[in-house]
């Protein structure tokens, strides 16, 4: 959560909030989808995968949050 705050706080984030909560869904899916097809052996780019998708669920949260309080 922290790096996807670091991430928003430098780049500022995109005007277009239904479009960065919908791109944050396809990369929670993604990541979740390409963990489960890795082989026993991968557990390398599992580790990677999972820190993306802590990256993309921080993003999801933090514009949820903004988008209940506006």
């Amino acid at each position: 959560m922290l790096g996807s705050s670091l991430l928003l706080g430098v780049w500022g984030g995109s005007r277009d909030r239904l479009g960065m909560i919908t791109l944050s869904f396809v990369g929670i899916g993604l990541t979740l989808a390409a963990s489960g097809l890795l082989p026993p052996s991968g557990f390398g780019v599992f580790a990677v995968l999972s820190g993306l998708l802590i990256l993309a669920a921080g993003i999801w949260t933090y514009l949820k949050s903004r988008a209940i309080r506006s």
